[in-house]
């Protein structure tokens, strides 16, 4: 019986183990997805904050070409000495801010917010406009450098014309190209956020149908099972044809009797139930001290005699029998005594 006992507690202990187990790895696998979930939403997110940043970038630089050709005509007509030197710092700066969002949208630019990463379809539209772009730069730098002479203004403002138009419809496309791929990268965000979301949730399920409803039905059956082991003791406590009690392990109160205890004290349970269990033994006695002695220790024992002395000072003479009881997380004994005074008596 010991080692069938043994067997159950071990297979019992495996079997919590193991849920553990694979409770954590459920818990690791929910929690790994939600971080990685976050992690993505983050990288989207930044990827969309850099998508504005290139959009807008890009759409300036249509609105910069413009500014140059319109400059470069202005000086063209332009006689005092003061406006020039103002339309001449404002080419100045159109000119710098398209040459560094040019370079800045295909190689990056971090003060900008500009990654450079840039797809096959942006590379090959930039490939296209970059000989009206170099165009533009060049005769946009002669019209700096002879600002005075009206011989070079006038052909490079010409040049500045011709190619500002298909600089424009070029850098247009590519607007539209940047504007088509931050839609799909929102749209991957979205399936990407709804796909990590499906997947902690199914996860999520398979923890409660593979782990929490096994459990749960199986704490539900050892309830029962305690459920019942515990009307089946009341019943045969109840039943028994031996005086019992129930008693503290720590104070050795009596906690419990049945019906037959209660013909042995000759009194009601609420007369004695709480009392000291010892109060009912002379001391004096050498075999009521061994006895007290081994319910004090709480040694399992069989057939002991003893000397009660009952709620009417009466003294009973029985044999007495100890088990270690648990109930309701309590820790007790439960003693029976047969009431052997007739007996001795015949």
């Amino acid at each position: 019986m010991a080692k069938l006992d043994t067997a159950k507690k071990e297979s019992a202990d495996y079997a919590a183990h193991g849920f553990r187990i694979r409770f954590i790895g459920a818990l690791v696998v929910i929690g790994a997805l939600t971080v990685l979930s976050q992690i993505a939403v983050q990288w989207l997110l930044a990827s969309q904050q850099e998508d504005v940043h290139v959009i807008n970038v890009a759409g300036r630089q249509r609105m910069l070409g413009q500014q140059i050709v319109k400059t470069g005509v202005r000086l063209i007509g332009v006689g005092s000495t003061e406006a020039r030197r103002g339309a001449l710092d404002e080419l100045r700066e159109a000119l710098g801010l398209l040459q560094r969002g040019h370079l800045g949208l295909q190689r990056g630019d971090s003060d900008q917010g500009l990654p450079g990463s840039n797809s096959a379809q942006v590379r090959l539209l930039f490939t296209g406009i970059e000989s009206d772009y170099q165009a533009i730069v060049t005769a946009a730098g002669t019209i700096l450098a002879a600002s005075d002479r009206p011989g070079e203004l006038f052909p490079a403002v010409q040049r500045l014309s011709t190619h500002e138009a298909s600089f424009q419809a070029g850098m247009s496309e590519i607007v539209t190209q940047y504007e088509s791929e931050a839609r799909r990268r929102i749209a991957y965000a979205r399936w990407l956020q709804f796909g990590f979301g499906l997947l902690t949730l199914l996860a999520l399920f398979v923890v409660a149908r593979k782990l929490l409803a096994p459990t749960m039905q199986r704490l539900q059956r050892d309830m029962q099972r305690h459920e019942r082991h515990a009307n089946e003791a009341d019943k045969l406590f109840s039943a028994s044809p031996t005086a019992l009690f129930l008693v503290d392990a720590g104070s050795l109160a009596i906690t419990r009797c049945n019906r037959k205890a209660e013909v042995l004290m000759g009194c009601p349970a609420d007369d004695f139930v709480g009392q000291p269990f010892s109060a009912f033994f002379e001391t004096t006695l050498d075999t009521n001290r061994k006895f007290l002695q081994k319910v004090r220790s709480g040694e399992i024992f069989d057939e002991h005699e003893v000397l009660l002395t009952d709620a009417r000072h009466n003294v009973v003479d029985g044999l007495a029998s100890l088990r270690q009881f648990a109930h309701a997380n309590q820790r007790g004994y439960l003693i029976g005594i047969t009431d052997i005074t007739g007996v001795r008596a015949s």
